[in-house]
């Protein structure tokens, strides 16, 4: 740093010091400064929020502007945010499933067939491994939509379709949650169908309860899209680690699994494939992370 100018040194129009002119400081303190830092990320989460409601083509009435909460001030006033709900809905390094499965309600069900057909149709998973079929460089918005176009069973908790479907559009805005793969369960011994045009093994689950299959994932199939595969994520017991796979996924990777069940196994009459669905998610960004939504939009 240079010396200071002596005290006669000429000033120009605007009151600096020629020779300093460029070297304009501003004092403030730790609190300050950590202040502006997160008004900055709220203001960032606005402007991410305005983005993901233009990629997903939704109105504010449909999809709810997420703000970053702010660790000591209000977003605005009392009186002005009686409808804001504050919310951490983040999958970060989660593997949602869906073990509450909609097997009453057929409509549903053939719903889920039709839709997966055409994903698997549009995607066309070539590469055979683990026990599947794995597409890889698939588009957030291609696994987005399909989300939101999948019925769960109205009482399921963990596996929220559109919340989902959101939540990786808004992390696509960003940089995270960019490149997909599409891993479809086989079973070698499992009975046969088509899906997508593609021939695959039914997977059998039992019921262990009405609608309840209890696990569905094999947690091999976590890592089958990562560099060195499962196997180099297994313990010491030899059983493989999911967690670990999914700690060692890129922030920008996401798996989506789908496994066609096998209806005998499930008890029901129909002898078409369930789909089920399960994904394997990274840690991202916004883990722990507070917002705020407006609660009288029904899927903030």
């Amino acid at each position: 740093m240079p010396p200071p100018p002596p005290a006669s040194a000429p000033r120009s129009g605007s009151g600096w010091l020629k020779h300093s002119a460029k070297q304009v400081r501003i004092w403030t303190t730790d609190g300050i400064a950590r202040w502006f830092s997160e008004l900055a990320l709220v203001e960032q989460s606005l402007r991410d929020s305005i983005i993901a409601l233009a990629r997903a083509g939704r109105r504010p009435d449909q999809m709810a502007i997420r703000l970053r909460a702010h660790s000591d001030f209000l977003l605005t006033a009392r009186n002005k945010s009686r409808t804001a709900l504050p919310q951490q809905d983040s999958w970060s390094g989660e593997h949602p499933q869906t073990v509450l499965l909609p097997l009453s309600d057929p409509a549903k069900l053939q719903t889920n067939l039709a839709l997966t057909d055409l994903l698997v149709e549009e995607v066309f998973p070539s590469a055979k491994c683990h026990g599947g079929m794995l597409a890889r460089d698939v588009p957030p918005e291609t696994i987005a939509a399909f989300l939101r176009g999948y019925h769960i069973h109205e009482d399921i908790v963990v596996f929220r379709n559109d919340l989902l479907a959101d939540w990786i559009i808004g992390r696509s805005t960003i940089g995270e949650l960019t490149d997909w793969s599409v891993f479809v369960a086989s079973a070698g011994d499992g009975k046969l169908a088509t899906l997508g045009g593609r021939e695959v093994g039914l997977v059998r689950r039992k019921r262990i309860s009405s609608e309840s299959i209890g696990i569905l994932t094999d947690p091999v199939h976590e890592g089958v899209d990562l560099p060195r595969g499962p196997d180099a994520y297994k313990r010491d017991s030899g059983a493989y680690d999911a967690e670990a796979m999914r700690a060692a996924r890129p922030s920008t990777q996401g798996l989506l699994l789908i496994y066609p069940l096998d209806p005998e196994y499930l008890g029901i009459p129909s002898r078409k494939p369930v789909i089920t669905l399960a994904l394997s998610l990274p840690q991202t960004s916004d883990a722990g992370t507070t917002w705020i939504v407006n609660s009288m939009v029904s899927n903030g």
